[in-house]
């Protein structure tokens, strides 16, 4: 992050120390880029038949190809909010390209929903987004180094000490390429074509892509919780445009 040919300055303030110990994490070498993929199973109608297979089925999947398997996975469950609960979330990442493609080619949520009774499809629905990103578009930010979610399970990722917290435009500072690029939106984005309005999406296979330069967030708890967020915003990203498929 301390780049002395920088063409656009940090943010930082001068002589700026942060109130509070952080850490980012610090890649093992050789890595360029990081595959990312959440997995999500919802209950509906309040019947865990669905749910059940379906998460049955994903496990399979982590475990059987061990080859192709990603280098990181979390688990999490939604214990209370506004959504369904105890719909499961599966955070995988990848660090080898060729491992994230054929990982996820044995992934098939669609297959895996058609092939259950049609008795019991009504009771789940099953979600996926993946993206791709280079390491010098991330930014990490840990409070401390005794609980590590997220990229910095990645094997050989260690973490270091930091002062890019604390402070309007700290985000940005930690992102390496900030040093070089603003993240400007696309001057002309094509917006996804919106379908006739939809009395219900149950049932059905939906699929979108994301614009250039948007930003996926996650923060994270030690209390078992986690929350995701997709922001169609402007100043960090994936390279590659993420992908999101919904089988409800």
């Amino acid at each position: 992050m301390n780049c002395p040919a920088r063409r656009f300055p940090l943010r930082r303030p001068a002589n700026h120390v942060p109130p509070i110990p952080r850490w980012y994490a610090h890649f093992a070498d050789g890595i360029d880029r990081v595959f990312t993929t959440y997995i999500g199973v919802q209950r509906h109608h309040g019947l865990d038949i669905g749910l059940t297979k379906c998460l049955a089925a994903i496990e399979r999947w982590l475990a059987t190809d061990q080859d192709n398997a990603p280098a990181a996975v979390e688990r999490f469950r939604v214990i209370d909010g506004d959504d369904t609960p105890d719909s499961l979330v599966f955070a995988c990442y990848w660090d080898t390209e060729s491992k994230y493609e054929n990982g996820i080619k044995g992934l098939n949520l669609t297959q895996l929903y058609q092939k259950l009774d049609k008795s019991i499809q009504p009771t789940v629905g099953l979600w996926c987004e993946r993206f791709v990103s280079h390491v010098s578009r991330l930014e990490t930010n840990y409070s401390g180094t005794d609980y590590l979610p997220g990229l910095a399970r990645l094997p050989g990722t260690k973490t270091v000490a930091h002062s890019y917290s604390a402070y309007w435009g700290a985000a940005r500072d930690r992102i390496p390429d900030s040093a070089f690029e603003l993240f400007e939106q696309d001057e002309n984005p094509t917006a996804t074509a919106i379908p006739d309005a939809m009395s219900t999406s149950l049932g059905k296979h939906l699929t979108g892509t994301n614009f250039h330069n948007v930003v996926h967030i996650r923060t994270d708890r030690p209390l078992n919780l986690s929350f995701f967020f997709l922001f169609g915003h402007t100043w960090s990203g994936s390279t590659s445009p993420g992908v999101s498929s919904c089988q409800k």
